[in-house]
């Protein structure tokens, strides 16, 4: 199986080089900056990639996308762009580091929201679905094996780690 998850991250960086050489406007991560019409400062309204809801993501096909450790600082805007580019998206995390912070009677110095509630707000946004799993890729060897069964990914991106300090 390590050699299929091999291939598979081969495979999600291909796609990714096809994603970001595609031509791309305004900023690669999918959002069109446009001036506010009711006012002259500076502020930028972002406006989602539309062009990416019919199926078709810069150009490429549609993918599905497993994000393993998704709800982490580089997982979450990666599934939000890939997202936003026209795949589909699923999230894997097990909500260690939420779960840390927890233990240790701690809180993030920025309020992050449950998984539920992100996905949730990200469709209200957008009106794309993303799946979350809370699910140990370490512990749960097998429960990830039949994801990936059932998921039948194109990509998995794997963000998923133990934090040390």
């Amino acid at each position: 199986i390590s050699t299929l998850l091999c291939f598979l991250t081969m495979k999600f960086f291909l796609l990714l080089a096809t994603v970001t050489l595609a031509p791309v406007s305004a900023f690669t991560t999918g959002f069109s900056p446009s001036r506010t019409a009711s006012s002259q400062s500076s502020l930028y309204d972002f406006q989602l990639n539309a062009a990416a809801a019919d199926g078709v993501a810069n150009g490429t096909d549609k993918k599905k996308v497993i994000v393993l450790g998704g709800d982490g600082f580089c997982g979450w805007p990666t599934s939000l762009y890939l997202s936003d580019q026209g795949h589909d998206v699923v999230i894997v995390d097990n909500l260690s580091r939420r779960n840390i912070d927890t233990e240790l009677g701690c809180d993030s110095l920025t309020p992050i929201q449950p998984p539920d509630v992100r996905v949730q707000a990200w469709k209200e946004v957008s009106g794309k679905e993303m799946k979350f799993i809370n699910l140990d890729v370490a512990k749960d060897y097998d429960l990830l094996v039949q994801l990936i069964k059932d998921e039948q990914p194109d990509s998995i991106v794997h963000f998923a780690e133990q934090r040390a300090a």
